[in-house]
């Protein structure tokens, strides 16, 4: 799910480019900020599933 919106963020940036700028640390930060929580959610789901089979 992480790579998808990763995806869906750079492709709207790239078709929006005429449109409005966004700097480069603003979307490294959201790039980041996607991975980081895709990253996190896949630990605490992994950790929920472990423990109800337990």
């Amino acid at each position: 799910m992480g790579l998808a919106l990763v995806l869906l963020f750079v492709g709207a940036k790239m078709v929006l480019a005429g449109v409005i700028h966004v700097p480069i640390a603003a979307s490294l930060l959201v790039i980041a900020a996607i991975l980081g929580g895709s990253v996190l959610a896949s630990i605490w789901t992994r950790r929920r599933d472990e423990r109800h089979r337990a």
